[in-house]
């Protein structure tokens, strides 16, 4: 063989296995990140699982609501997102049209209505899945994720003036 073909033989050889490498690499970060869709997915409906003890069928049932409320919340959560960024923008302006805030307001509380009623749905969709004792124990994880478990905050008033009674009994 003379100089000129093996050099063709040799490039040859490198570009098959560059390409090789390539699609290898590809495929590698393909399945890294399904890989890390599907934990993220199986972490939110374990959390639960065992939470309310399911079974599998439950379980199935569970993932098919969630991929429904994801598919719906993501678009009312963007909205959310950009209507605060307009009432931000708004709000920096040397001039601030107070109709304008008003107006993004009160469109951000419509906004954060229709997210907190597919909540509620979703809630009401998982619970139909349940027995009533789980539904029970999902009833009370839903309290907390709404923040009505913790009862530190409604004693208000009742430490505040403490110190000005003990004051006076003195």
């Amino acid at each position: 063989m003379n100089f000129l073909q093996q050099k063709r033989v040799l490039i040859g050889i490198v570009i098959v296995l560059l390409i090789f490498n390539m699609t290898m690499g590809i495929t590698i970060l393909i399945h890294v990140n399904d890989e890390k869709s599907n934990q993220e997915q199986s972490q939110d409906t374990d959390f639960l699982k065992s939470e309310l003890s399911l079974n599998n069928e439950q379980v199935q049932g569970l993932g098919r609501i969630r991929s429904q409320f994801r598919a719906t919340s993501e678009p009312v959560a963007l909205r959310i997102r950009e209507t605060r960024q307009q009432l931000v923008d708004e709000m920096s302006k040397n001039q601030p049209d107070t109709l304008r805030i008003k107006m993004l307001s009160e469109e951000m509380g419509k906004i954060q209505g229709d997210l907190t009623y597919k909540i509620a749905t979703q809630y009401l969709d998982i619970r139909q899945l349940c027995s009533p004792d789980q539904a029970l124990k999902l009833n009370a994880s839903y309290h907390y994720l709404f923040g009505l478990d913790d009862q530190s905050h409604q004693s208000g008033k009742g430490y505040r003036y403490r110190w000005g009674q003990r004051k006076k009994s003195e």
